[in-house]
């Protein structure tokens, strides 16, 4: 007997297009939306959320597809979505993964093997990377702690903090220390940013005027 995958209680699944809706329709992932293109608006967002809090991002598996992915997931957390990705494999779509792996294994994709946005972004940023190179695997870590400046749950970050530490061999300490760091950096450049924002028109220097030219008779 094959094994049942069961989806969350109003969970939607948002594809790029309508092929992609129809193929998962077929393979019954039977509760589909197609946002037909890569960017929500704020006004989509918000729409959703009054249909759904939990949603599944289902985007094509290439640089393009994840970034779509990244932004309108944090436009559907704004409006306070519970949001996953499902991990299309590089260089397929939703569509091309059905017609190649069959309807059981695209079912068991979007139900057992979606991931949050923070795991998401990390294994994504991990293909890009060559980690057996010293400064890659630092360049890494760096951006990993960068992702984890946006977690808001002291819990959440601890537990991806300790898979780096026992990744690298890394003690807590270093990485706590290396990611206050990068708190204190990013507050500095935000807060300089904010300053240059308001200067007010007396802060600015008047322009210079040009004197008459003299007339000629």
């Amino acid at each position: 007997m094959a094994k049942q995958t069961v989806r969350k209680k109003d969970q939607l699944v948002l594809f790029e297009g309508c092929m992609d809706v129809i193929s998962a329709w077929m393979a019954g992932v039977d509760h589909g939306m197609a946002a037909l293109g890569t960017s929500l608006t704020t006004r989509q967002a918000k729409l959703i959320r009054k249909l759904t809090e939990n949603v599944v991002l289902c985007y094509d598996g290439d640089h393009a597809g994840r970034e779509a992915a990244f932004k309108n997931a944090q436009s559907l957390q704004s409006v306070g979505c519970n949001v996953l990705i499902c991990p299309i494999p590089d260089g397929s779509d939703p569509d091309e993964y059905i017609q190649t792996q069959g309807h059981e294994a695209f079912r068991t994709l979007v139900y057992e093997r979606s991931q949050s946005v923070t795991s998401f972004k990390i294994q994504s940023l991990r293909r890009e990377k060559n980690l057996q190179r010293e400064g890659e695997q630092r360049l890494y870590i760096e951006q990993v702690l960068e992702i984890l400046l946006d977690i808001e749950s002291a819990i959440d970050r601890e537990y991806y903090l300790k898979e780096l530490s026992f990744e690298f061999n890394l003690s807590m300490e270093a990485l706590h220390t290396e990611l206050n760091d990068l708190s204190r950096k990013q507050h500095v450049h935000e807060r300089s940013n904010h300053q240059n924002r308001f200067v007010t028109t007396e802060q600015r220097p008047a322009p210079m005027k040009s004197k008459p030219k003299p007339e000629t008779g």
